[in-house]
C-alpha cells in the first residue's frame, strides 16, 4: 500500500498537473475565440471565466490576497499583446492548485485503505472543476425569484452566453490532457516529486504579485470661464428622453415646448451623447465627472467611493447653497449624490410597491418642493439639481397629455406595464405601437410643462439671467428598432442620442448650436466652468464652453459602456461623427448580435446595416483605440477601488428590491 506521503504528493501532483493543462486550454480557447476582438481582465467578469481554478482564485481573494493576482489588464487584438496580458493566469492558478492541493491531499492521505490511482485523482479534481462551474453558473438563472418555466428557460441562454458549457468542456479536455500526461509522472514516486518540483519552479519563474498599475493620466478639462461674481448653478436632468422626440431636433410632434424654447436662449448641442443606457452610472457621470469604470459604480450594489467628489461637495465647499430635489430609485443619496448637499429630497422613497412605483405622478412634487426652496431667501449663490422621473415607463400620463397625441384610438393597449407584458412586444400591431409612442410622448408634454415652471419661475424672480442653467437626459428610450424595449439593455443610439441644451448668464450666445460631437461626461466640467470654479485634476471630459467659443474638441471619439450585474451582457461602444464600433464582452457571443458591430453613421445613422466584414481595416483600428481606452478607464477604477478599501457596495432591502424589480431594472 503506498505511504501516506505518497498519496499527499499524488493528490498535489493530480492538481497541478490539472491546472497546468487547464491553462494551456484557457490559453487557446481565448487566443481561438477572441483573435478579432479586445479582450477584458479576469475581474471584469470573474463567472465567464474557462479556467475553474480562476473562479476560486477570484472568490477566494480576501484568503489568497498574498498570491499572484488573475489577469488585470485590457489586451488588443494581436496574440501577442493577449499573451502577454494572459501571463500571470499560469503562477495565479497555480498557487491556487498549489493550496487546493495541500489540502485536498491532506484528506486523502487521511482517508483510511486508500490506494487508487493518479487517474483517479485527476478525475477527482475534474470533478470538482465541473462542479465549480455549476455552481457559479446557478445564480445567473435567478432561483430566488421563482421556478417559472418560462424564466428559467430564457436564462437557460446563459449556460451559452456565460460561457459555462465551454467553461465545463474545456474541464474535461484539460482532464483528457492530463490522463494522457499522466503516465510520465506515474511511473515513480520520484518522477511524482520531480513534476510537483516542476509545476511549482514554474510558478515562481512565471511571476509573483504585482502592483496594481497606475493610471494613465486622465484627459484634462479646459477652463474657459473667467472668474468673476458667482453664479447660480441649475442642472435639470429629465429621465429616459431621447433626443429624436424633442422639437428642438426636429421631433414633427409639439412636446417639447418649454425644452424647445430654453434652447432658442442658450446653446443646443445637437449631437449629445449618453455614457451608458440607465440612470444610475449616468447621474454619477454627471455629479463626479468620470467615467461608469473611473467611479466605479457599474451595478446597483455598488455606491461612490468617498475618495471621488461630487458636484455637490465642490460648490458646497466654494459657499453655494445647495440642493437637490429627484424622483426616481437610482437618484437615491445614499448613492453619493447627497454629498455636500445642504438639502437632498428623494421623492421615490415614498413609494409604494409594484404599480404604485410604475404610475406615479412626481413632476407637480419636485416643482412643489423646488419652488419652494428657490423662493426662499439667501445671500450666497446656490446650486440646485432637479430630476424628473415621470417620462421613464410605465407611460401613464394624466389627462389630457394621455390622449394628446393619439386622440382617435380605439384600441385596448396603453402604457402600463410595458416591460412585463409580453403582448408588447416587436411583433405587435403597429397601431398599438404607435399608440404606445404616443403615451410616451405624452409624458413628455407633460414633464415639459413643468419644466417651463421651473425655468419661468427664475425668470420671475430676476435669477435666469444671474445663473447657469444647463438641461440633459440621462438616457432615452427603445421601441423595438433593435428587437428590445425600454432601455438598460443595449448601447444604440435610440438609447444614447440625447438632448443637451446651456444657458449662460445673460443669454449669452443665445441661438448658437454645436454640430460637434459631446459626451453626458461633459457635464461636470461644464458647469464648475461656466460657474468660474476650477476643475478637479482627473476630470475625464471637456468643458463645453470651449466649444460654445468655437473651439475644436482635442479627443476623436465618445464612448458608451453597459455592464449586466449578472454578467449576461457586456458591451462598449465607441462613437466618432461618423462610424461607431461596439464590442461585446460576453465569453460565446451576445444573444442577438455578433461579438463586434460597426456601423457607418454617415450613410446610416439607424445602425442598420452592420458592415463590420466590409471595413476590417477601419473596425481593426476602432477596437484597438477602445481598448486602450478601456485600459485606461480599468486602472483608474482599480486605483479607486483601493482607495476605497474595496468595492464600495450596498446591501439593497427586499422593498428597494421590489421597486427596482417594478421598474424593469433587476430581472429579465
Amino acid at each position: 500500500m503506498p505511504s501516506r506521503a505518497f498519496l499527499f504528493l499524488r493528490c498535489i501532483a493530480a492538481l497541478l498537473l490539472l491546472a497546468a493543462c487547464t491553462w494551456l486550454v484557457e490559453i487557446t480557447t481565448l487566443l481561438l475565440l477572441w483573435r478579432s476582438q479586445s479582450l477584458a481582465p479576469y475581474a471584469f467578469f470573474p463567472n465567464q471565466a474557462y479556467d475553474f481554478l480562476a473562479k476560486i482564485r477570484w472568490f477566494a481573494e480576501p484568503a489568497l490576497a498574498w498570491a499572484p493576482p488573475l489577469p488585470d489588464r485590457f489586451a488588443g487584438l494581436a496574440a501577442a499583446d493577449k499573451l502577454s496580458a494572459l501571463a500571470p493566469l499560469l503562477p495565479a492558478t497555480l498557487v491556487t492548485a498549489l493550496v487546493l492541493g495541500v489540502i485536498g491531499g491532506g484528506a486523502c492521505a487521511l482517508l483510511p485503505r486508500r490506494r487508487g490511482s493518479l487517474r483517479g485523482d485527476l478525475l477527482a479534481w475534474t470533478a470538482l472543476a465541473l462542479a465549480v462551474h455549476v455552481a457559479v453558473g446557478i445564480p445567473a438563472f435567478g432561483l430566488e425569484e421563482g421556478l417559472r418555466v418560462g424564466r428559467l428557460a430564457y436564462r437557460a441562454r446563459s449556460l451559452v452566453v456565460d460561457g459555462m458549457l465551454l467553461a465545463s468542456a474545456a474541464s474535461v479536455a484539460s482532464c483528457a490532457i492530463a490522463l494522457a500526461v499522466a503516465p510520465l509522472f506515474a511511473r515513480s514516486r520520484a518522477a511524482t516529486a520531480a513534476g510537483i518540483a516542476l509545476l511549482v519552479a514554474l510558478t515562481a519563474l512565471a511571476g509573483t504579485r504585482a502592483p496594481a498599475p497606475e493610471p494613465a493620466p486622465a484627459t484634462a478639462a479646459a477652463a474657459g470661464a473667467s472668474p468673476g461674481p458667482p453664479r447660480n448653478v441649475v442642472l435639470i436632468s429629465l429621465d429616459s428622453l431621447r433626443a429624436d422626440h424633442v422639437g428642438a431636433y426636429g421631433y414633427r410632434r409639439d412636446t417639447t415646448p418649454s425644452f424647445d424654447r430654453f434652447s432658442r436662449q442658450g446653446v443646443l448641442f445637437r449631437n449629445a451623447i449618453s455614457t451608458s443606457s440607465w440612470t444610475l452610472p449616468t447621474h454619477l457621470t454627471m455629479f463626479t465627472g468620470l467615467s461608469q469604470l473611473s467611479h466605479g459604480v457599474v451595478v446597483d450594489t455598488r455606491v461612490l467611493a468617498r475618495s471621488v467628489r461630487t458636484l455637490g461637495e465642490i460648490f458646497h465647499d466654494a459657499g453655494y447653497a445647495t440642493a437637490g430635489f429627484v424622483s426616481g430609485p437610482y437618484l437615491g443619496g445614499h448613492y453619493g449624490y447627497d454629498r455636500g448637499m445642504d438639502s437632498y429630497v428623494d421623492l421615490s422613497a415614498h413609494w409604494g410597491k409594484g404599480t404604485e412605483a410604475r404610475s406615479a405622478v412626481l413632476s407637480p412634487q419636485i416643482n412643489e418642493k423646488a419652488l419652494a426652496w428657490l423662493d426662499q431667501p439667501r445671500t450666497q449663490p446656490f446650486f440646485l439639481f432637479l430630476h424628473y422621473f415621470d417620462i421613464h415607463y410605465d407611460f401613464v400620463a394624466p389627462p389630457p397629455y394621455d390622449t394628446l397625441f393619439d386622440p382617435d384610438y380605439g384600441g385596448t393597449m396603453d402604457g402600463r406595464f410595458f416591460i412585463e407584458r409580453s403582448e408588447v412586444n416587436a411583433k405587435m400591431n403597429k397601431r398599438d405601437l404607435e399608440h404606445i409612442v404616443a403615451l410616451y410622448d405624452g409624458e413628455i408634454r407633460f414633464t415639459d410643462e413643468h419644466l417651463g415652471r421651473v425655468l419661468d419661475r427664475l425668470q420671475t424672480r430676476g435669477l435666469l439671467d444671474s445663473s447657469v442653467v444647463m438641461i440633459v437626459a440621462d438616457h432615452g428610450e427603445e421601441f423595438f428598432e433593435h428587437g428590445n424595449k425600454g432601455h438598460h439593455r443595449t448601447v444604440y443610439d435610440e438609447v444614447l442620442r440625447i438632448p443637451v441644451a446651456l444657458r449662460l448668464p445673460g443669454g449669452e450666445y443665445a441661438g448658437e448650436a454645436v454640430d460637434s460631437q459631446v459626451s453626458l461626461i461633459d457635464v461636470f466640467p461644464t458647469l464648475l466652468d461656466a460657474a468660474g470654479l476650477g476643475i478637479p485634476p482627473g476630470a475625464e471630459g471637456e468643458s463645453l464652453l470651449a466649444r460654445v467659443h468655437g473651439q475644436a474638441t482635442r479627443r476623436d471619439a465618445v464612448y458608451s459602456d453597459f455592464y449586466d450585474k449578472r454578467g449576461l451582457n457586456l458591451q462598449v461602444a465607441r462613437r466618432t461623427p461618423t462610424a461607431k464600433t461596439i464590442q461585446h464582452f460576453n465569453r460565446i457571443t451576445h444573444p442577438r448580435r455578433g461579438s463586434l458591430e460597426y456601423y457607418d453613421l454617415a450613410g446610416d445613422p439607424a445602425e442598420r446595416d452592420d458592415r463590420g466584414n466590409r471595413h476590417p481595416v477601419e473596425l481593426r483600428a476602432s477596437i484597438e483605440l477602445m481598448t486602450a481606452w478601456l485600459d485606461q478607464q480599468w486602472r483608474a477604477h482599480r486605483r479607486v477601488e483601493a482607495e476605497a478599501g474595496g468595492n464600495a457596495s450596498i446591501e439593497i432591502d427586499e422593498e428597494t428590491k421590489k421597486r427596482l424589480e417594478s421598474l424593469g431594472y433587476t430581472g429579465d
